[in-house]
């Protein structure tokens, strides 16, 4: 008796098994044919010398004084402007609170859903008397460009490593730049 139950489990197995290669072999894609974006020519070291740049401004942001290095966020903000004009020609700029900045690039599609980019522009401060513990840490305003990359404190803790260059980032980062991620 045990053996006819077990014999009908497993027959019924194969035949849900078999059911399933079927249809999987049977059905076809739906996956959308798309062409190939064009490949984007990325002049890596303009885009290090910019970075490199911009973390130059000491954009410290702090809870007790706000307001205490505006005129540091006005020049990035200046800076970003000379140096990416077509952005700023075609995009909304809006100034949130303080010093925040909110692009807005409308779409062609007013229906589409909308996305969002989001990057912080100030530097987390060091608290003082802790800049030498243990080991040399790179100021956090001051950066450094050669041919293999930005070497600068915090400058993208998030994906990469402390030098900046496709081959460090992860390979989210890595795919954006069109690079194969090395980790």
């Amino acid at each position: 008796m045990l053996k006819r139950i077990f014999l009908g489990l497993l027959l019924a197995v194969v035949l849900l098994a078999a059911a399933v290669a079927v249809k999987t072999w049977t059905t076809p894609s739906r996956q959308l044919a798309v062409a190939p974006a064009p490949k984007l020519d990325i002049d890596l070291q303009a885009a290090a010398r910019r970075l490199s740049t911009a973390i130059t401004f000491r954009t410290v942001s702090g809870l007790d004084d706000p307001a205490a290095n505006a005129a540091e966020f006005d020049k990035l903000h200046a800076y970003l402007e000379q140096q990416f004009p077509k952005v700023h020609a075609t995009l909304k700029k809006e100034v949130v609170g303080n010093k925040a900045l909110l692009y807005t690039w409308a779409g062609t599609d007013p229906q589409a859903r909308p996305v969002a980019l989001m990057a912080h522009q100030d530097m987390v401060p060091i608290a003082p008397g802790t800049e030498k513990a243990g080991r040399s840490i790179r100021s956090p305003a001051r950066s450094r460009t050669a041919s293999s990359g930005v070497a600068a404190r915090s400058t993208t803790r998030a994906t990469c490593s402390r030098r900046w260059r496709p081959s460090n980032c992860s390979s989210a980062a890595a795919s954006s730049l069109g690079r194969p991620s090395t980790s």
